[in-house]
């Protein structure tokens, strides 16, 4: 097996969900209090997918964004919802999921499939 890329840093999470958004971490950061969806969305996801492709707490994930835990467990429950209810938006989960697990994926070099394992994961504060 050949590492693609390497490891998954909560930097590269950002980075690919500031990327699809066209915006940057800095404007996240900077309308914090803001729920105007364009900035609220891409701050959900993010906590989102390091929740899920870490195994950080909830504290740990929400202080990212200087919040505490109760704004981590609602932007899951938010995305899920959306994922759940609404088709775009999964098609648009699973877009970004892909992306994060293509460019860190671990790949078998015999058949050329991915395979993922979380224990590969290292995201670094």
């Amino acid at each position: 097996m050949k590492k693609r890329t390497g490891k998954i840093y909560i930097e590269t999470i950002k980075d690919i969900i500031c990327d699809h958004f066209s915006t940057t971490f800095a404007e996240l950061y900077k309308h914090n209090k803001s729920r105007d969806v364009e900035y609220k969305i891409p701050r959900q996801l993010i906590m989102v997918f390091i929740g899920e492709f870490s195994y950080l707490s909830c504290s740990q994930i929400s202080s990212i964004f200087f919040k505490d835990h109760a704004t981590y467990l609602h932007a899951r429950k938010t995305i899920r919802n959306r994922e759940i209810f609404e088709p775009s938006f999964k098609e648009l989960m699973k877009e970004l999921r892909d992306k994060i697990i293509n460019r860190f994926a671990l790949i078998d070099e015999k058949t050329d499939l991915v395979v993922y394992v979380k224990e590969e994961i290292l995201i670094c504060l």
